[in-house]
């Protein structure tokens, strides 16, 4: 979703909805997969040179424990979501997509195990 910077008003801009899971365009073997849709709530601001968001992202993944390498689902829940982008001169949009998908997974946990993923389980290989 192209956002022209022009177009955002004084009181800012709000957008919610939802991008495909093939926003992600990561390889199967990558250590998160994404299960669905993910959603945004967000709102914002231009300045000057920088385009302020926040507001929420959440979306299914199965995350790859480090230490097993078995995949388990995390359900990514970002109720306060904040990010800037710094504008480059003469920039006059920006893809709303690429911002939520580098900040997703920018936030999401790595190199965990899954007994630090999911309460009550017991990594099979934490022991060895």
């Amino acid at each position: 979703m192209e956002i022209l910077i022009n177009e955002i008003p004084d009181e800012g801009l709000h957008e919610s909805g939802e991008f495909p899971a093939s926003i992600f365009d990561l390889s199967p073997e990558d250590s998160i997969r994404p299960l669905g849709p993910v959603h945004y709530d967000v709102q914002m601001h231009a300045f000057d040179g920088l385009i302020s968001f926040y507001g929420s992202l959440r979306g299914s993944f199965e995350l790859r424990c480090g230490t097993c390498l078995e995949y388990n689902r995390y359900d990514a829940d970002f109720e306060s979501w904040s990010s800037d982008l710094d504008l480059e001169d003469g920039q006059r949009a920006f893809e709303l997509e690429q911002i939520i998908r580098e900040d997703f997974i920018l936030l999401l946990p790595e190199h965990l195990r899954c007994d630090e993923l999911i309460d009550g389980k017991t990594c099979p290989k934490a022991e060895l």
